[in-house]
């Protein structure tokens, strides 16, 4: 099929280079589906219509919470849909990586809750790693079972060959030697970044000492699948 034809969906978790991936695909010269913050909406009231139709508006859609809907995009589009699961070197490079980004995060609206059903990673280690490594054995699982093992691709953008392993899944150039490098921990500090770091050092202690006791760690991801014929589109996982 002629990639003209395809539509794409990162679904790696965050942290994993979905930014990255998200300029490589615009440098290749997809249109990027955006408006993440409509659909995350969409999503904490379980509007799935509202998302698979957003989705017929791009070629290339990323971020929250497409991980999580991959198996409901698979049963929409079939052969018309092609997956990247990004990941990175090792689980504690991605947790590491994780905890860098927080430091610098909003205290409210964070969208690792939808993922995670807690918004910072401290103090959490052993669940993150948990449903990072489950995350990407139950997608490998799931395309395998469905006999589309094909339409993945299991991409470590840290890699050298990456870009022309991409490349080669969605049959266009992007230009590149590389990918991009965006969203890095250690950049430059601004004011701003600088002020929200010292504000943020007390919530986080506080977070992460409490956090166990009111939020309980998902068992698994909250991945939506389709529903059966003539149920509801519900998701089978109360949301908190």
């Amino acid at each position: 099929m002629d990639s003209g034809n395809l539509k794409f969906f990162g679904i790696g978790l965050p942290k994993t280079g979905t930014t990255s991936l998200s300029w490589t695909m615009e440098a290749a010269g997809f249109g990027l589906g955006k408006n993440n913050f409509e659909i995350r909406r969409a999503f904490a009231r379980d509007d799935f219509e509202y998302i698979l139709k957003f989705y017929d508006s791009g070629e290339f859609f990323n971020d929250c919470p497409t991980p999580l809907l991959y198996k409901l995009i698979n049963n929409k589009y079939g052969q018309g849909a092609r997956f990247i699961l990004t990941l990175r070197s090792s689980p504690s490079s991605w947790y590491e990586s994780l905890c860098r980004h927080n430091e610098y995060s909003a205290v409210w609206g964070h969208k690792h809750h939808h993922f995670f059903n807690y918004s910072f990673p401290f103090g959490r280690r052993e669940e993150h790693i948990r449903q990072y490594e489950n995350h990407l054995r139950d997608v490998v699982a799931f395309f395998e079972g469905v006999g589309a093992r094909d339409r993945l691709l299991v991409l470590n953008v840290e890699k050298e060959e990456s870009i022309q392993e991409l490349e080669a899944f969605i049959g266009k150039s992007t230009g590149l030697q590389g990918f991009p490098k965006a969203n890095r921990g250690g950049k430059k500090l601004s004011p701003r970044r600088f002020a929200r770091r010292i504000w943020n050092i007390p919530i986080h202690l506080i977070y992460a000492s409490l956090a166990p006791r009111f939020f309980p760690a998902f068992e698994e991801l909250p991945v939506v699948s389709p529903p059966c014929p003539g149920s509801s589109t519900k998701p089978p996982f109360e949301r908190i």
